[in-house]
């Protein structure tokens, strides 16, 4: 719960100060409130759900832009967004990102296969 990023990402759900105010809808926030767990999952799994609803639930533009921000993530499905979702994810240009949607995906694999979900 007291993990800090280089980027300044904090606790549990690795969110920034910045994308934390956004999903409470709050200008600022005590960037020290995202180390209490509860309320830092909370914004954490909310932040999520918004992101599956804004890309439709696909899957590869929400850890993309959960990693690296929408921003970013629509620019690269306006340049990529044709591409196979292998493809596209190769063409991810930050290393960081593209690794984390890969090991993210590798690990939701696993899991399924685990718990036999299809």
């Amino acid at each position: 719960p007291t993990a800090k990023s280089t980027a300044g990402a904090r606790a549990l759900m690795q969110l920034m100060p910045e994308t934390a105010a956004a999903v409470m809808r709050v200008k600022k926030l005590e960037p020290e409130k995202l180390f209490e767990p509860e309320l830092n999952i909370r914004l954490g799994t909310k932040h999520l759900r918004d992101l599956l609803d804004q890309y439709k639930g696909d899957k590869v533009a929400v850890i993309a832009s959960y990693n690296a921000g929408a921003h970013n993530v629509n620019r690269w499905k306006k340049i990529y967004g044709g591409l196979a979702r292998d493809e596209f994810v190769e063409c991810i240009p930050f290393g960081e990102t593209r690794d984390y949607v890969k090991k993210v995906l590798a690990a939701e694999a696993v899991y399924r296969r685990l718990y036999s979900l299809k």
